[in-house]
């Protein structure tokens, strides 16, 4: 094992010490982040307090910049480190004739894929795990007073890893189908980005959305908000469209005749968010298994060029 984790490094050397570097980074950044902003949190009623313990969010505005960058880097970290690791796997044999070599010296295609892909399956999911746990403590750490359920999800916690190991996997698979680097590249892209719009889209399906905050009182912070409705003073339920007529038809009377109207959130509740998970992670295992499927079928049919 020891040396096919060596012939791993020395085949993709750039492509390790980029996930590394960028994931350990991140994972950095975003730990600083939490620990400043808990220390800020700790002052906060002391003499040497922060002006940002006057918010009911503290460091929104003192660390806000950074936080939104840094979650930025996090949401398309899983889908970089996937496609950088994955795409030169079997493309690069193919494409520079040493399949001819390795191949044959392997015994078997599928045992070659397989100590080549195992190493770099397992560096996926290590790299991320570590950015994707630093994520998430930086997302609690900024929002101390909230439950922080579907805030940034995709780019934290255990979603962020899955969907980059399925990533990696797409890419290894599209590799051995072009045979080339950069077409098998572009194709990654475009297949991550279909990826990442389907799952975004599928996200408010999962589960049935409910009535998340029944009285005003009640937040729904962390929740996943897929409609508003609002409630008028008769207590019948309405729609937006029929929300926005009101509000037109109350700007030609007195103020004291306007109708106030109560908004009621529906969708999925941060205490359903492991639920969701669960659903998007069966079928991303379901991606991934055909995946690999389709990859050992096409490297035992692939011929070296």
């Amino acid at each position: 094992m020891g040396a096919w984790l060596r012939l791993a490094w020395r085949l993709q050397r750039w492509e390790v010490a980029f996930a590394a570097i960028g994931c350990l980074g991140l994972a950095g950044l975003a730990a600083w982040q939490a620990i400043e902003m808990r220390s800020m949190l700790t002052a906060c009623g002391t003499p040497q307090a922060a002006a940002a313990c006057g918010f009911v969010y503290p460091f929104q505005e003192t660390n806000g910049t950074a936080v939104q960058l840094i979650k930025l880097g996090m949401g398309l970290a899983p889908f970089a480190v996937g496609l950088v690791l994955g795409v030169p796997l079997v493309a690069r044999e193919i494409e520079r004739g040493t399949a001819q070599v390795a191949w044959p010296l392997a015994r078997s295609r599928v045992r070659w894929l397989a100590w080549r892909g195992l190493p770099v399956l397992a560096l996926t999911v290590a790299v991320l795990s570590i950015a994707a746990l630093a994520s998430d403590t930086m997302v609690q750490a900024y929002q101390p007073k909230t439950e922080i359920g579907f805030l940034d999800y995709g780019a934290r916690g255990v979603p962020m890893v899955l969907r980059g190991l399925t990533v990696m996997l797409l890419s290894v698979a599209v590799g051995a189908a072009l045979g080339r680097i950069l077409p098998a590249l572009l194709v990654g892209i475009a297949l991550a980005i279909g990826l990442q719009a389907g799952l975004d889209a599928a996200l408010v399906h999962w589960l049935e959305p409910i009535r998340i905050a029944s009285t005003p009182d009640e937040t729904y912070d962390g929740a996943l908000v897929t409609d508003v409705r609002y409630r008028t003073p008769e207590g019948l339920l309405i729609s937006e469209m029929e929300a926005g007529r009101i509000w037109q038809a109350n700007e030609t009377v007195a103020p004291a005749d306007q109708v106030t109207l109560e908004v009621v959130p529906y969708g999925i509740g941060p205490d359903r968010y492991w639920e969701v998970v669960l659903r998007e992670s069966a079928m991303l295992a379901g991606v991934a298994i055909l995946t690999v499927g389709a990859s050992v079928i096409l490297a035992r049919r692939r011929r070296p060029v």
